[in-house]
Formats: structure tokens, sequence, C-alpha cells
């Protein structure tokens, strides 16, 4: 016969898998037929944009493209330094056990190495070492067994889990647009070299029932000017964005995490009032990823048995993962570059580009320990005229600690890092101090593994068993035992057993003795 059950409805998100892999991605630029040949590259980066992931049957897939950036001296004598900007697609196909059509996939790729090779003057060969990751995850709606109607010959036991609920998650898709003007001091613009694109400041705020996401968005170009020499120029801009979303109301122990990302970038120039090509019009597409999570303590039956009657219980098990703790670190990195070049003549700092590398983490104790590396790249102008852009590069190796309140082993640790400020002094004619504020975040999870009881039948006892338990039993407790053991065993109750023996603990030390006597049939 069936047992009258109080269930609980948990919505909750169970990972399925997180697998990092690292690829080669070849490529081969062309020339093109707009821009003269090219003898050399000054300068070669790229980033990379996610467009499309694909969860099929055991493995994920993701999508994209790698904007390469080059800047390279041509044959062309008035104007040595053009650029090409390439975007050619890549895909990259990761194994994952247990992933199906219809799960979410979260992916990430980075850039770690570039290599190229000039094939000729038309044509360029680039391989990049690109790092992928993924995780997949979907949404279950489960419910819990948390009591029982009102049947007093059922004895439950108890117990307690918290639980991040999923609330809510959603991408949220927004464009920022702003146009810029070239300073007055600085020539117009006759051709764009490089630009650079990186979110900084990146805020949000709880209010209302609502969540507001504001930032800026910082935009280096580096362009050829419309002067006599056609000198090389270096601006910067912030665009500033800011959105926000409607969730309903949030208790104080909710937990939100974030994930930004920039989708594409289109930017072009314009002619002032004057007729001269001075603005500059851009926009950004960001998607933020938004996950809402209400940390609820939901009281479950444990166990269950009836001194009359035959329980049988079936159990299920409920998959879910807890946000343990997010925390935030700044590191001030500094390093001393000299500004030599070969055959570079003197030169003049125009933009320095650092991208961090998170090479590896890992808990130890109670500390989150992140080890990586700064590739910084700082542009010069040279005096020389046959090579008037030199890059020097340098990496930077960082170590940080952050504190765990809560650090298990075995959680699983997502690390980001990211450059939220650069400056430099000229310390000697022939060197510069590099000085970085780093910010490192992370978050830690766990993967939590509960057992729940799903559903709950009464058989009959069997009169042979209830029959054959004698009327009074002295039991000495072993390890292990406790109330609860004992009662079920004999078919009594933990209120009996307490009463008889005078006991107000639950559990019991082994060798101690219980007396125990058989409840009326």
């Amino acid at each position: 016969m069936s047992v009258e059950l109080v269930k609980e409805l948990v919505r909750a998100l169970r990972v399925i898998g997180r697998e990092t892999s690292q690829t080669v991605i070849e490529s081969d630029i062309i020339v093109p037929d707009t821009k003269p040949d090219l003898e050399d590259i000054v300068n070669m980066d790229g980033d990379i944009y996610i467009r499309e992931t694909e969860a099929l049957q055991d493995r994920a897939t993701i999508k994209g493209v790698i904007k390469y950036n080059i800047l390279y001296l041509s044959n062309e004598p008035e104007q040595r330094i053009k650029s090409i900007q390439a975007e050619p697609e890549f895909a990259v196909t990761l194994d994952m056990e247990g992933v199906r059509q219809g799960v979410r996939l979260k992916a990430k790729c980075d850039i770690e190495h570039i290599d190229h090779e000039i094939l000729n003057g038309r044509k360029i060969s680039i391989k990049a070492v690109v790092r992928a990751s993924c995780s997949a995850c979907e949404e279950v709606e489960q419910n819990i067994v948390t009591g029982f109607g009102p049947d007093d010959r059922i004895q439950t036991l108890k117990g307690k889990v918290r639980v991040n609920c999923l609330l809510e998650e959603k991408d949220l898709p927004h464009t920022a647009k702003g146009q810029f003007v070239i300073p007055p001091e600085k020539p117009s613009v006759l051709e764009i070299l490089k630009q650079d694109i990186k979110m900084l400041n990146k805020e949000m705020e709880l209010a209302e029932g609502k969540i507001l996401f504001r930032g800026n968005i910082n935009i280096t170009t580096l362009y050829i000017g419309d002067d006599e020499r056609r000198s090389i120029q270096f601006i910067e801009h912030e665009l500033p964005y800011e959105m926000e979303e409607e969730i309903g109301e949030l208790d104080e122990d909710a937990k939100v995490t974030v994930d930004y990302s920039i989708l594409d970038t289109r930017f072009e120039t314009d002619e002032d009032s004057d007729g001269e090509t001075r603005l500059l019009s851009g926009e950004v597409d960001l998607n933020i990823r938004l996950a809402c999570f209400a940390s609820r303590e939901i009281e479950l039956v444990e166990d269950a048995y009836s001194p009359s009657a035959r329980i049988d219980i079936e159990k299920e098990s409920l998959k879910f993962e807890t946000i343990e703790e997010m925390e935030k670190t700044q590191l001030v990195l500094k390093e001393f570059i000299p500004l030599i070049g070969e055959d570079a003549g003197e030169l003049e700092v125009l933009s320095i580009l650092n991208k961090p590398i998170v090479v590896e983490s890992g808990i130890e104790g109670d500390r989150l320990v992140v080890d990586g590396v700064v590739v910084s790249t700082v542009l010069c102008e040279s005096s020389n005229s046959d090579r008037p852009l030199v890059r020097l590069g340098k990496e930077i190796p960082f170590k940080c600690q952050l504190d765990l309140e809560e650090a298990k082993p075995g959680a699983y640790c997502e690390v980001n890092a990211g450059v939220e400020h650069c400056s430099y002094s000229l310390t000697s004619p022939g060197e510069i101090e590099l000085r970085i504020i780093l910010g490192v975040e992370a978050k830690t999870a766990q993967q939590l593994e509960v057992p729940v009881t799903a559903g709950v039948m009464e058989q009959p006892a069997g009169e042979h068993r209830l029959a054959s338990l004698p009327d009074i039993v002295i039991y000495f407790a072993k390890p292990g035992d406790n109330l609860w053991k004992v009662a079920k065993k004999y078919c009594t109750t933990v209120e009996d057993i307490q009463r008889l023996n005078n006991l107000t603990e639950f559990g019991l030390t082994p060798g101690q003795q219980v007396f125990i006597v058989k409840r009326a049939e």
C-alpha cells in the first residue's frame, strides 16, 4: 500500500562535465590587393570571438573566428608600416562524456602563442596555439520526500541539505555604441593600423528587483596621421556601457554569478564638419551570462521504518553544484624593459598591450594558489626610417594566493585575470619601468551528490519476523551504532528506548548497555 508523502520540488543546475584542451589552429592569410607586398612582420596578435557552441552526443563543438591584426614592413617607400586584418574561422571539438543535444554549454578560448611564416610577399602562414575550455550543465527538477502524512506508525530519520536552487539563467546581449573625436593636438586619421579592446571596471548592483550592469570598454587605436611625415599616432578612449535586467526579489543568501564576453567589434572613421577625418565611431557587442541562485536549506527524509510494517524506500541521487566562494585580489607588477632594438635607432613608446595568461591554479589548504604570466608587448616609434615601428616583448610572471574560508578537496576553480591599469615611466634614456595593476577573480564550486528519498511503499511486516523477536533484549552497542539503528533493528522506536533507559543522547558509545522491550503487536 502507498504512503502519503510530503514532497518539495528542487530546481538546480547539474554539471555534466568540464573539459579543457590545447589545439593548434592553422590559417593562411593573403595580403589584400589594396595593400603593398610585405617584407617583414613587425607585430602579430589576435583575439578570439566565439560565435556558436553545439552540444552533440558525448562531445561539444566551439565555433568562432580569430581576428588577427598584423603590422608589417611594406615595400612602399612613402609609408613603410602597413596593417592587415583577417578573420579566419575555426572549430574545436572536445570529447565530453554524457553531453547530448539540449544541454547548456559555456565555452572560453584563449590564444596562448602565435607562430608565423612568410611564404612570399603576398601570403603568411599562421599557427595559433589555442586553449579551449567548455563546461556542460543541465537544469534538473526533482521531488524530494520531506515527510509523511498523518501516520504515527512510521518512524523517520531526517537530515538537512543546503542547495543552490536555480532561479534564473540567461544570456543578456548588449551593444555599446560611441563616437570619439581625435584630440586637436593629434593629426587626423589617414589609416588605422591597429585597435585593442578590453573591458574595465565591471560593476554589478542589485536593487529593487533589478540588476544593474555598468563598466567601461577601453579602446586603444594606433593609426597613421594625415600629416607631412605620416607619423604613427596612438590614442586611447573609453566607451561606457550600462544596462539593467529585472530579476525579481532575491533574499540575502542569494548568489549571482556573471560572465562577461565580447562577441564582436566594429569601428569606422568619419569626417567632422571641417572635412577632416577626426571622428571614430564604434560598436562593441557584449554578452553577459547571468545566473541567480537561492540558497535553501531543505529538510529531507534520510530513512524510515515502521515497527508494525515493512517500509520499502526508493532512493535517487540528487546531483548539483554549490557555489562556495567568489574572491578577488589585486597584484602590482613592476618590470624594467630596455628600449633596445636591432638597427632601431632612438625609440619612443607608442603603446603597451598586456595579455595575462593563467598557467595553473589549485587549492592548497584554505588558499587558492594561482600562477601565471603577463605577456607585455611594447610598440615603439623609431628614428630609423627603414624600420619606423619596433616591437619589444617581455613575459612577466606572477603568483598570488586567495584566502578561501570554505575550500574543500576536489573543488572546481574558475580563475580569470585582467589588467586593470598600466603605466610606465622613463627611468633612463634607454629603459622604462612598466607598472601593471592586475586583477585576479576566482570562483570555487563543489559538486555534491546527495541520496534522497523519492518514494515509499508500505508492505505487511510478516508475522514470523515479529514473532521471532525476543520480548526483552539487552543490547551492547557496537562502533557506529546509534539509537536509530538499534530501534529499526528491533522494531521499536527511538523514543521508547530513550524512555526505558533514561537517555537523552542520540548516539551510543561502544559497549554501552541498552534495554529493549518488544512492542505489543
